[in-house]
């Protein structure tokens, strides 16, 4: 099942945009699809997609789980959303460096209960 996780238009609803997709029952070489605005697809695994930014780090206890929630750095994103969160089901959060640290500050601190 495709997990919509980006539209690359300011339209939620547009149909001819491109998007991007993570397929978890798709494969590992073919779980992120990215579309065209000329009904195109491009599949490639997740770690092709990871080369696109930096890694920071994985959150899992298995470094070689391909599905575990991970954190990157994108410097071609506007810098609003430049730390670039994935979970294990296909979302993507976006954030800016300052948003980033103030969260890990809170965590440091001891602020943030689960």
């Amino acid at each position: 099942m495709r997990n919509k996780i980006a539209t690359f238009c300011g339209d939620e609803d547009c149909v001819w945009c491109p998007e991007l997709f993570v397929d978890n029952e798709a494969g590992v070489n073919k779980a992120v699809i990215l579309t065209d605005d000329f009904g195109g697809e491009v599949h490639m695994s997740k770690a092709k997609f990871r080369e696109t930014k930096r890694h920071i780090t994985t959150l899992c206890g298995s470094l070689s789980c391909d599905f575990c929630s991970e954190i990157f750095v994108d410097e071609k994103q506007v810098v609003e959303k430049q730390i670039v969160i994935t979970d294990d089901f296909g979302s993507i959060i976006h954030m800016s460096k300052d948003q980033f640290l103030a969260f890990v500050t809170q965590a440091k601190e001891g602020k943030l209960e689960i």
